[in-house]
């Protein structure tokens, strides 16, 4: 009984691998050169905004490794602007949170 509760687990399960849901999105290049990928979802009165840099470890010289995660720390100790801790508070008191 076992196994076939299992065999027709798998198989149900496979049917739903090869199902895919297509997302409709736009993307493009500003004049700043940003990329921006802008996808609508109307089914929840929320805003997600994500910023990504091609600044990673991934994109460092391997005789200069570490410095993606040098700056990293730094940018939270803040700006000439902003000062350590308040780019959270901006955010938060906005709605929104950080990661």
């Amino acid at each position: 009984m076992k196994m076939k509760s299992l065999l027709v687990s798998a198989m149900c399960l496979s049917i739903f691998a090869g199902i895919s849901q297509e997302v409709a999105f736009e993307e493009y290049d500003l004049d700043n050169d940003l990329h921006v990928i802008l996808h609508q979802d109307n089914t929840a009165p929320l805003i997600s905004i994500s910023v990504l840099y091609h600044v990673g470890s991934k994109d460092e010289d391997q005789q200069r490794t570490g410095f993606a995660h040098f700056f990293e720390h730094l940018l939270f100790e803040g700006t000439e602007n902003i000062k350590k801790g308040e780019w959270d508070k901006i955010v938060s008191s906005n709605g929104g949170s950080g990661n």
